[in-house]
């Protein structure tokens, strides 16, 4: 579920809270498609064509406002909007749905008897953050591959999270011996992935928790010929997961509806705990 503006050589889309997403031709034409659960086949609307970039752009938030009525009817079904940066009166109308909605969204980020892999993960996550989690959703197109590319051992991790503090600050870990890293991006030699998260995909039958610890600013390992690499990340920054064991981290770019693994991270004495990031 997003909130934000990307750009696809020169389209230019708007996604809108979970269902909404606006197409911006390279003629400045604007098009909606409006994807809910449940119904069958996606609903277009033609907005018209601009004069200009801009000028599409504020159709598009002049459209987005008038339906904020209809995407909060889909809110609770959807489990709650992960908004990202939005203008300042659709972050009103949010907030303001939120406080009135408060019991209903704590039941839904709280389900009843959930899988014992989503409490886990819950468990963990209001461990290392020391405080609950805002949404509890779906990391929609994951694929874990059964093998990885063996980079190294780690070194040093750096990422940035709100645990604690309820604010976003930068950490970093400095990696006890043991500890491998798996880089999908690499060739050379193929190692099993950790057993729990082997194979998964997001259609898999399996329960599989993750919890996000932040976003993962880069990380440092020692390749097999024991020279130091830094692993650089772009913007936007990938996310760092943990399992629900709290033993494997996972490095995954999320994008959209699309979730790809980057980097694994497991061995050693690596645990998660409410201290942070050991081993």
């Amino acid at each position: 579920m997003s909130f934000m503006w990307e750009r696809t050589g020169r389209t230019w889309r708007f996604h809108f809270l979970t269902s909404y997403v606006y197409t911006v031709s390279p003629s400045f034409s604007v098009e909606l498609r409006v994807r809910h659960p449940g119904v069958a086949g996606p609903n277009y609307y033609n907005l018209g064509k601009f004069a200009s970039l801009k000028e599409a752009k504020q159709a598009v938030m002049t459209d987005a406002e008038k339906r904020v009525p209809e995407a909060f009817k889909q809110y609770m079904a959807d489990g709650g909007p992960l908004v990202r940066n939005p203008p300042p009166e659709l972050a009103e109308a949010i907030d303001g749905y939120e406080d009135f909605h408060a019991a209903a969204c704590a039941q839904r980020l709280n389900p009843g008897n959930p899988p014992p892999e989503l409490a886990e993960a819950i468990d963990g996550y209001e461990d290392f953050h020391a405080f609950s989690p805002r949404e509890v959703g779906q990391l929609r197109g994951l694929i874990i591959p059964r093998t990885i590319c063996l980079a190294g051992e780690a070194v040093q991790t750096l990422y940035r999270s709100d645990k604690w503090e309820n604010k976003k600050n930068d950490y970093y870990h400095d990696h006890d011996p043991g500890v491998k890293v798996g880089r999908t991006d690499e060739h050379g030699q193929m190692v099993a992935v950790p057993a729990e998260i082997a194979g998964w995909s997001s259609d898999d039958p399996r329960d599989l928790g993750l919890y996000k610890l932040g976003d993962c600013l880069g990380f440092f390992y020692r390749d097999l010929d024991g020279e130091e690499i830094e692993a650089h990340v772009s913007r936007p920054l990938p996310e760092l997961y943990a399992t629900a064991s709290r033993k494997v981290l996972l490095v995954i770019e999320v994008s959209g509806d699309a979730a790809e693994v980057q980097a694994i991270l497991w061995g050693g004495k690596l645990c998660v705990k409410d201290v942070g990031i050991v081993g």
